[in-house]
């Protein structure tokens, strides 16, 4: 009995040895994105041009991203005027899916320019949700995400 309960210690140990192994060092850095500008603010119709740089650590790439707002953090007609696709409507945190996830385009200069048009966005402050996803690349191919969320503030004003 006391070799079955001094084995079983043993393989839990060693298997938690294996997983720790496996995991990335704690301080092993992390990509993120950053923004060209804190606020944007634009004139009625005009396009809302976000230039994202991404800050890569090791061996990971970017991949893909979007862009959607909470209910709460946009004006009140923006979800019904937009005209785009509403998720959750009768949540108070329902959310308007402003870009669908998609494929990072090329980069130019470090810098990833995405233009997201605001017709029939009415004025106002908007608070939405930038979500970008890096891939880390590993011997055997494409290995673990990281996603990344970061907001992104816009006033939308004659």
């Amino acid at each position: 009995m006391k070799m079955k309960k001094f084995i079983l210690i043993l393989a839990a140990v060693i298997g938690s040895a294996f997983r720790l192994a496996a995991q990335e060092p704690t301080g092993a850095a992390k990509p993120d994105f950053s923004f060209d500008k804190k606020t944007y603010t634009l004139k009625p119709n005009e396009n809302l041009v976000l230039e994202v740089r991404a800050d890569l650590a090791d061996s990971w790439t970017p991949s893909q991203w979007g862009l959607y707002a909470y209910f709460p953090n946009v004006p009140k007609a923006f979800p019904k005027e937009s005209g785009l696709k509403i998720e959750n409507p009768k949540s108070k945190w329902g959310l308007v899916r402003i870009v669908p996830f998609r494929r990072l385009p090329r980069a130019k200069d470090g810098k990833y320019v995405l233009s997201i048009p605001t017709q029939r966005w009415p004025e106002g402050c908007y608070s939405l949700v930038f979500s970008g996803i890096f891939l880390k690349k590993t011997p055997q191919g494409t290995g673990k995400s990281h996603s990344i969320r970061k907001n992104v503030y816009v006033v939308i004003e004659e």
